[in-house]
């Protein structure tokens, strides 16, 4: 790496530190549940695993990330100051790297000019700023595919293996390398489980032999084409799409009686063939998120480059490379694109200068950017915060999030052995219970009034007995109820001989905690029950000013046991 190259990342990582550290939102559950969360098991022996690890769907890999981060808190006496800064501080430099080698990637095959678009692009994205900035899988494959775009030979390592004579050699390291990562996988996840087992089958049988991913929402065969590309490059978008054409046009007028210069002329359309390839196969599954699809990013940032260099030319220089008059400029651009997109390249040149496009893109991303990393959603960490702070001061004896399932951060926001729970919303074990599985969240939300009475038991109940029990899901100590054998009717009125039948009947019992967290959207439904139980409103939190699922609008509040 030469200075130049250094302080670019240099500067790219303090930009991510400062965007991580202005971060103070919750957009995907899996940022926490599946990272930080058992990141924190991991080092404090303490934390909720969810049902894929249970299932051994996950990679150990990624959390021990954080592991090693918090391990190091403790060691230098900070896991408390640290708990929440440290995983900025990673996720930062993760961010960094997909920066960086989005424009080493654009540099080697396009040169400079085209880089500098593609750092513009990447670092102005408002999906860098609230989705691959936060503690996914996929930004971790984001990186790692960044790294692997600007490394990987493309059509060139098809002509040197075609003219090299060591190619059983290579092959062979090829498969050695490949081995020595699948062994390292394999070793990770027998530490993680404590058996034998490989992951990627068992996603395999979830996901497509038992097609249970649909439990958590079935999205059309077309969701990734209409709504994951877009949401990726929203307003970047159509220069993206001009950028393809470009180079489709360059394919094109290669000749092909050079096989060698035709082979190698392949790579301008080669990675929009991988981001095809990509998109195919992640339509397969039934159930679809745009996150999946982050890695393919770095690609799509090379085509936008293309195609605003190829329009407004160099970025960092003083003068647009056309002066793009549409009655002028546009029209033999406009004649060189297919017929059918005329209308799209007009629109495309309606940004008739550089400065334009580029405030354009800026306002519009970083609106966006700062909209979600900022604003949205932002009331599910404050509870958490208020949670944490008052349960380290001992104000907080245990908490109920009855919401809709992992809609806040869990024990990795609060860093104390304090019990909590959450409705549950685990899939079932096989396609066929799907319709008799029960599911906890959705049953709360049917009749919620009726769910707390039969479920959550009064600290001051003569109908049941106090027992210690560890919660496999978290290693926390609860208390839980237990039904007494023998409800003398002469002793206890018909209104708790009913009780007793009802609790009876009780999926999950338990004792009605010191604090539950709802939606304001579910206060209406649940408010006369909770004053009955001995509940107060005693904390509201602003979330957000937009919310499409009915379940999750309002603020976060907190409602306090008064004894």
């Amino acid at each position: 790496m030469t200075n130049n190259l250094r302080f670019i990342f240099l500067f790219l990582f303090i930009y991510r530190l400062l965007v991580a550290f202005s971060a103070d939102t919750f957009i995907f559950p899996d940022e926490t549940w599946q990272s930080l969360e058992v990141g924190h098991r991991i080092a404090y022996g303490y934390g909720y695993l969810t049902w894929e690890w249970r299932d051994k769907l996950r990679e150990w890999a990624h959390p021990l990330i954080f592991a090693i981060l918090y391990k190091f808190n403790s060691l230098i006496g900070l896991e408390n100051s640290l708990l929440l800064l440290s995983p900025c501080v990673a996720m930062a430099f993760i961010s960094a790297l997909i920066d960086y080698y989005t424009f080493v990637f654009i540099k080697k095959y396009y040169g400079d000019d085209l880089a500098v678009w593609g750092l513009f692009c990447v670092t102005s994205s408002w999906i860098t700023f609230s989705g691959t900035s936060k503690a996914l899988s996929n930004s971790i494959e984001t990186a790692f595919s960044a790294m692997a775009y600007a490394f990987w030979p493309w059509s060139s390592g098809l002509i040197l293996l075609y003219k090299s004579d060591q190619k059983t050699l290579i092959l062979k390291k090829i498969v050695l390398v490949g081995i020595l990562a699948f062994l390292a996988m394999l070793i990770l996840d027998r530490i993680g489980y404590g058996e034998w087992s490989i992951p990627l089958l068992n996603f395999y049988k979830f996901n497509f032999k038992e097609n249970l991913a649909v439990w958590f929402g079935e999205s059309s065969v077309f969701y990734h084409l209409i709504v994951t590309i877009p949401v990726l490059f929203t307003t970047m978008l159509p220069f993206t799409i001009y950028g393809v054409f470009v180079e489709l046009r360059k394919y094109k007028r290669t000749p092909q009686s050079n096989n060698q210069h035709y082979l190698s002329s392949f790579f301008v359309v080669e990675p929009a063939i991988v981001v095809l390839g990509s998109l195919i196969i992640y339509s397969l599954a039934g159930h679809k998120e745009y996150r999946f699809l982050f890695p393919i990013l770095p690609i799509g940032f090379m085509y936008t480059a293309i195609g605003l260099n190829s329009l407004y030319g160099p970025l960092l220089s003083e003068n647009s490379k056309k002066s793009l008059n549409p009655k002028k400029a546009s029209k033999s651009q406009i004649k060189s694109g297919p017929k059918k997109f005329q209308k799209f390249f007009e629109l495309i040149l309606s940004f008739n200068n550089k400065k334009s496009a580029v405030l354009f893109i800026v306002i519009t991303n970083f609106s966006a950017g700062i909209f979600t990393n900022t604003f949205h959603k932002r009331g599910v960490i404050k509870v958490m915060d208020y949670i944490r702070i008052n349960a380290q001061a001992d104000l907080i004896k245990d908490v109920g999030f009855i919401m809709p399932c992992h809609s806040t951060p869990f024990y990795s926001h609060v860093h104390k052995k304090i019990p909590m729970w959450f409705l549950s919303c685990e899939p079932p074990k096989t396609s066929s219970n799907i319709d008799s599985h029960y599911f906890e969240a959705q049953d709360f939300n049917d009749n919620p009034e009726d769910f707390i009475i039969k479920n959550l038991v009064p600290l001051n109940s003569k109908l049941v007995t106090r027992k210690k029990s560890i919660d496999s899901d978290t290693l926390i100590e609860f208390y839980i109820p237990v039904l007494k054998q023998k409800i003398d009717r002469l002793s206890y009125s018909v209104e708790d001989i009913n009780l007793a039948e009802l609790y009876k009947n009780s999926k999950k019992l338990r004792f009605a905690p010191s604090h539950l967290i709802l939606y304001d959207s579910m206060k209406p439904r649940i408010e006369k029950i909770l004053n009955k139980y001995g509940y107060t409103e005693c904390a509201r939190f602003f979330n957000t000013i937009w919310e499409s699922d009915e379940r999750r609008k309002g603020d976060v509040l907190v409602f306090c046991y008064e004894q």
